[in-house]
């Protein structure tokens, strides 16, 4: 559980089935941003789907300090695998099954959906996709 003080930086509202995270402004930051013509506001956090709520890996990013339960730990050549096919088999073991933070050793990845013994990437790609000789230089390590 996140605590609320984790929180009190941001301003939170809803538009559709998600709902948008926004830092409170400094009087500095406001007089930049009027001048502005606005297309979106805010970090996409929570996405309504279906009747679950699933959290943006943008959002586990920020908050990972305070996450202390459903995080999955990979191995590089895990999240390599993860990151290129979409999916992996993990065993659900002590892991609550949904949707879960994954991080390697030394980086936060994203969200995952973990059911039963299969782990699915809810990591955005932006539209791109890892080749057989892909590098992903957080991990330190080429795909091939």
């Amino acid at each position: 559980m996140v605590p609320a003080e984790a929180l009190e930086g941001f301003l939170v509202f809803q538009r559709g089935a998600t709902f948008y995270f926004l830092a409170r402004e400094s009087g500095e930051a406001s007089d930049v941003t009027r001048t502005l013509k606005v297309v979106s506001v805010g970090l996409p956090a929570i996405r309504v789907v279906g009747r679950q709520f699933k959290p943006t890996s943008s959002l586990l990013r920020i908050l990972s300090p305070w996450i202390k339960k459903n995080r999955v730990k990979l191995t590089q050549s895990q999240a390599l695998e993860l990151l290129s096919k979409g999916s992996i088999s993990f065993p659900a073991g002590e892991h609550e099954k949904g949707y879960v933070l994954v991080e390697t050793e030394h980086l936060v990845l994203g969200c995952g959906l973990l059911q039963k013994n299969v782990l699915r990437s809810q990591i955005p790609t932006s539209g791109a996709s890892l080749s057989e000789s892909a590098q992903v230089p957080a991990l330190g390590k080429t795909i091939s």
